[in-house]
């Protein structure tokens, strides 16, 4: 047996099948994770609880996170008699062209998560009739909404001072750098004037790295009272080694919303996360279900999502809802556009936590 088909035979063992009431609608979902991470696993999640409440017949495949993984498991669904009505994927530079022209040549309409491939794919439906759409987060805003998070709580506590930015970048894909955006327009000088970024350190993602290189980050910024995160992972790493050197009233924000992170932020260790992307996919499974039904909200709507911050203000509001999970008892129906009035609210964590409060109070009145 070749080393192509041992990987295909792997990862199709652990698909996942979720049987629901009948919409004749099947959707594989591949996600770019062997069961380690912990911000896909909530995405497979999310994706459970979304198809259930749309009645989609869905199949998860978790993938190693490169493209040959991802590229071995499209090769075997092209391939099979019964394929799937619609297939949502994390594209990988290298082969995204290839891909992309595989499914178009096998009739299977395809959604994407996150834009980390360049510009010779064009747009979704132009040079790709099959590509209906891409589930991407603004993270250039993002950036700016961490730092602006850290901001605010330097001025109430020191006004009139500088905010010294160390930044943790992740790696060079659009994600990463999108996301420090901000703080490479900060060192361009064109940031606000009360605010400094020093340099952006590229971590690769990797908590490891930052052990052993943060003497030399403290030893070269030793005012640095900000660390700028790409990733909550990379920001309880900066948290230890601040607390290992006896640094005081040092700000950290971070991405993702990890559990533990909010308990940081709720105990003010750690200022803020940015996240609210972990419905990428329950936003995708939305909208396809729309598409089936005659509605194109692909191409009718903002192309980029918007991220929401946690921090010490709203811990109260969303760490209950996202600790207890309450969000798997959303109805994703509310947010389709075909079969009722037409909603502009976007599928947020804020929404579904008014959403939930709502129902919690017509539970209430009801005898």
């Amino acid at each position: 047996m070749g080393e192509t088909m041992r990987v295909i035979l792997f990862f199709i063992i652990f698909a996942i099948s979720l049987p629901t009431k009948a919409l004749n609608l099947k959707v594989t979902v591949i996600l770019p994770d062997d069961g380690q991470n912990t911000f896909w696993q909530l995405i497979r999640d999310v994706t459970l609880v979304a198809a259930d409440s749309l009645h989609i017949e869905l199949e998860i495949i978790n993938s190693a996170a490169n493209r040959f993984a991802s590229k071995s498991i499209i090769n075997a669904l092209v391939e099979r008699k019964v394929k799937p009505d619609y297939l949502i994927f994390f594209p990988f530079l290298g082969n995204t062209l290839t891909v992309f022209e595989q499914l178009d040549r096998a009739n299977i309409k395809f959604v994407t998560l996150e834009q980390t491939f360049g510009s010779d794919v064009g747009n979704p439906q132009e040079k790709f009739k099959h590509w209906l759409g891409q589930i991407n987060y603004d993270n250039k805003e993002a950036g700016k909404l961490l730092l602006n998070a850290l901001k605010k709580v330097h001025l109430s506590q020191y006004p009139n001072t500088y905010l010294y930015v160390t930044g943790i970048g992740g790696d060079f894909d659009s994600v990463s750098l999108n996301r420090q955006w901000v703080l490479e327009q900060n060192m361009r000088g064109h940031g606000e004037k009360d605010t400094q970024v020093n340099q952006v350190f590229q971590m690769h993602w990797d908590p490891m790295r930052i052990q052993q290189n943060f003497s030399l980050m403290l030893e070269k910024y030793p005012r640095t009272n900000a660390y700028w995160s790409a990733s909550d992972n990379m920001a309880l790493e900066i948290l230890k080694l601040t607390q290992k050197h006896g640094l005081k009233n040092v700000l950290i924000g971070g991405f993702d919303w990890m559990p533990i992170v909010l308990e940081k932020i709720k105990a003010g260790e750690i200022t803020a996360s940015a996240g609210g992307h972990f419905l990428m996919t329950g936003d995708a499974l939305v909208k396809i279900v729309d598409h089936h039904n005659g509605t194109d909200r692909f191409l009718n709507e903002p192309l980029l999502n918007s991220y929401e911050i946690i921090d010490g203000e709203n811990i109260d509001r969303y760490q209950p809802f996202l600790t207890g999970q309450y969000w798997k008892q959303a109805d994703f129906s509310k947010y389709l556009w075909t079969g009722q009035e037409q909603t502009t609210r976007p599928l947020n964590i804020e929404n579904l936590i008014t959403d939930a409060q709502q129902q919690k109070k017509l539970k209430e009145r009801t005898p």
